[in-house]
């Protein structure tokens, strides 16, 4: 089951988001993106992005975003998809990413204000079924997607075991008020007996 929550001025995210997951999947050195073949105008900083597998026939699409700051002990915020059916990344290019788009038109803009100035900054879709996740889901709910995520953030961590050491931070806004909670429960559990 698909969910869907655009309209017609975030089409041009979509178009650079099937760009970005492209050339992820092609890239040999883990999931880097490199920003100077992004058609944005200006130099960015580099950045990755890819997948996050959660089961045998399911993953979870995720940016991540290091701090320009210092990416060794700036904290990692993590922000979850604000739901049901929308994705985490409409935030990374309308509001909190280092290069947003510029409403109603197909330009892009560097962006002064982005998240990760002083924290690393991780963007997961979810659940199953949104934007560039993998797989299906028959079943969605707040506790499969709740966990979808933990599994995905266990993954992630795998990848990026320097960060390990490092505070989190969740956020989302919209529905992930619910999936947050329930989601920073089961970190806590986790971390208490792993």
């Amino acid at each position: 089951m698909a969910y869907y929550c655009i309209d017609i001025y975030q089409m041009k995210w979509i178009i650079l988001l099937a760009m970005l997951a492209t050339y992820s999947i092609a890239v040999d050195d883990g999931d880097w993106v490199d920003p100077f073949q992004l058609p944005i105008g200006f130099a960015a900083r580099g950045f990755y992005a890819g997948y996050l597998r959660i089961s045998a026939v399911k993953s979870l699409y995720y940016v991540y975003t290091p701090s320009e700051s210092n990416a060794g002990k700036d904290p990692l915020v993590v922000i979850i998809s604000p739901g049901p059916g929308c994705s985490a990344l409409h935030g990374w290019l309308y509001s909190k990413g280092e290069f947003t788009f510029t409403r109603n038109t197909t330009s892009f803009r560097h962006n002064p204000h982005n998240w990760n100035k002083q924290a690393n900054v991780l963007y997961i879709e979810g659940p199953v079924g949104v934007g560039f996740t993998l797989g299906s889901e028959e079943n969605v709910g707040d506790d499969v997607t709740q966990q979808e995520y933990f599994v995905a953030l266990l993954r992630f961590y795998e990848k990026f075991s320097e960060l390990k050491d490092q505070k989190m931070y969740l956020s989302g806004y919209g529905y992930a008020g619910i999936i947050a909670p329930k989601l920073a429960l089961n970190i806590l559990k986790h971390n208490q007996d792993p």
